[in-house]
């Protein structure tokens, strides 16, 4: 798993503690039925874009199963097989695509172990303790630890939504501080209580949970608990103090939960109101945040919208909106595509997950390399020419995206970025570039608009070491001739405040894709804290 880091130096808001971690729990590419594959043919099925602000993602339910009753499919689900989202399965894999993405990504990848009374069939909890072994150990603890090794992800997240006999707590305890023992993450749902084991959601830390998750007698048990979704006045401040009382870090075992995916924009005030809880006097978050259903973003649409390619750019300004607080990046930008999206100046008090968690990077050492894929395409390019006029999605296939969706400072009139997926997509109205599509894979990185000004485009938090002979090979596309210039915007790690421009090329037309070489050496012992780009206006 890459390492991801954080800096107050190069962060947007450098207010925000580095510590608040976010736990993300939702479907993968949106439908159960793709699932367990890692890719599709498909541009429209979810596709998540936002990891630099996640620490944790939990599949949400998961894949298809061999074994499943077709009765429990058409009685218990959607009777349209296409639209299925949710599994039936106890134990849900995470995608192994979506695997791969978190850890490129430096997040850790987590399975889920699922218990309620209306849709797991004959399924309990009580499978998990069976032949409980004469040294103490249960046979199926060391199973799913073995499975996580087997198949590379990170740890379970466990929703207990179903009462737990109180003969069977201290066993359940024992069960899950077994996985944990040996280095497997659990994080715990504020469900069933202590000591009786009984459905009956907190919306706190307190006593009858905390047992789950740190027991006075017996230590660890879990890592970390996802509060449910009621909390109001000082439930945080107060879950927070009873992590502490323990002597363990709030941000690392205390995640507030936000109900997202039944909430959506419609009642985005509500969740906003949540958010705002969770601050201190200081406007510091007193616990880390979780997030259910995130992909409504996509789903919100509806069946006769998302499906198709044309409305995607609605699941792009959504997603921006969902994570930065804006649908365009930047606020005060008009024409969006829909009325739950806005420009970041909306009265419903929505700002973000962003607002509470600082961006990570895993963009470090001596090298990196992007095509700013995000996973999905119209079409496949190589070296700019069309290989493929198909359609496809492949998580395995997304570049590390920018850190910042966006951040473009100009004195006035700022240039607008979007992701180019070619002459077939259908980009917002407030877009008016010429569509050219990616250079290698499905898009390419696309700055369009009135250069009235100088623009700085930050893309990247990094910790790049710049040695003798280190370059930057940067590719672009430059449609029409004008006098203005194209440089580097490079923010070094000795003098934060200032944007080192480093010239790239003018303003000439490139006639196709052309590739310039810029060397670095003059900076060679300095580390760049943030790649991007500058685009410089002419006098006309």
């Amino acid at each position: 798993m890459a390492q991801s880091f954080t800096s107050s130096i190069t962060q947007k808001d450098p207010s925000l503690p580095a510590d608040t971690e976010m736990f993300n729990l939702a479907g993968d590419y949106g439908n159960a039925f793709f699932e367990s594959f890692h890719d599709n043919n498909v541009f429209s099925q979810y596709l998540f874009n936002y990891w630099q602000y996640t620490d944790y993602y939990g599949t949400w339910p998961g894949q298809p199963i061999a074994n499943v009753p077709k009765s429990l499919y058409d009685k218990k689900v959607q009777s349209d097989w296409t639209q299925k989202w949710f599994e039936f399965g106890t134990l849900n894999l995470p995608n192994a695509a979506y695997a791969n993405a978190a850890h490129k990504n430096g997040a850790k990848s987590i399975a889920m172990i699922f218990y309620s009374d209306n849709d797991r069939g004959e399924q309990t909890y009580k499978d998990l303790l069976e032949g409980k072994c004469a040294d103490g150990t249960y046979p199926v603890a060391d199973k799913l630890v073995e499975i996580a090794e087997y198949y590379g992800f990170d740890g379970y997240f466990v929703n207990q939504e179903s009462d737990v006999s109180a003969d069977d707590v201290p066993a359940y305890q024992d069960f899950m501080k077994q996985i944990v023992d040996q280095g497997i993450y659990i994080q715990w749902y504020d469900s069933a209580t202590y000591p009786g084991g009984g459905v009956g959601y907190q919306d706190m830390f307190n006593g009858s949970n905390s047992p789950y998750v740190q027991d006075t007698d017996k230590g660890k048990i879990s890592d970390s608990i996802f509060l449910n979704y009621w909390f109001s006045g000082n439930m945080l401040k107060d879950s927070a103090a009873h992590a502490e009382s323990f002597g363990i870090d709030p941000k690392y075992a205390v995640f507030a939960g936000i109900e997202s995916g039944q909430k959506k924009f419609d009642s985005i005030g509500s969740n906003a109101g949540y958010m705002n809880v969770n601050l201190d006097d200081t406007g510091k978050p007193y616990v880390s945040l979780a997030a259910l259903g995130t992909d409504f973003v996509s789903r919100e649409l509806g069946d006769d919208k998302k499906v198709y390619p044309k409305y995607q750019n609605q699941v792009f300004d959504r997603e921006r909106r969902l994570w930065t607080g804006s649908s365009t990046g930047e606020k005060g930008t008009t024409d969006i595509a829909d009325n739950y999206i806005d420009d970041g100046t909306s009265n419903d008090g929505w700002k973000g997950f962003a607002s509470q968690i600082a961006e990570c990077s895993v963009v470090g050492g001596s090298m990196f390399s992007t095509s700013f894929n995000t996973g999905r395409g119209l079409e496949w390019r190589d070296g700019g020419e069309r290989t493929s006029d198909q359609q496809w999605g492949n998580i395995n296939l997304q570049d590390i995206l920018p850190t910042w969706q966006w951040w473009i400072d100009a004195d006035s009139d700022p240039l607008q970025a979007d992701f180019d997926y070619g002459k077939d997509y259908e980009a917002v109205p407030r877009f008016k570039y010429t569509k050219v599509g990616g250079y290698e894979g499905g898009d390419s990185l696309v700055l369009s608009g009135k250069l009235s000004n100088d623009n700085t485009i930050r893309l990247y938090k990094t910790d790049l070491d710049v040695a003798a002979g280190s370059k930057i090979d940067l590719t672009y596309n430059k449609l029409n001739s004008d006098d203005s210039k194209l440089q580097l915007g490079l923010i070094l790690a000795d003098d934060p405040e200032t944007v080192v421009p480093v010239d790239v090329t003018d303003g000439s037309a490139g006639n196709g894709w052309k590739t310039a070489s810029v060397d670095l050496s003059q900076y060679a012992g300095k580390k760049i804290a943030t790649l991007g780009l500058i685009v410089k206006a002419g006098a006309d």
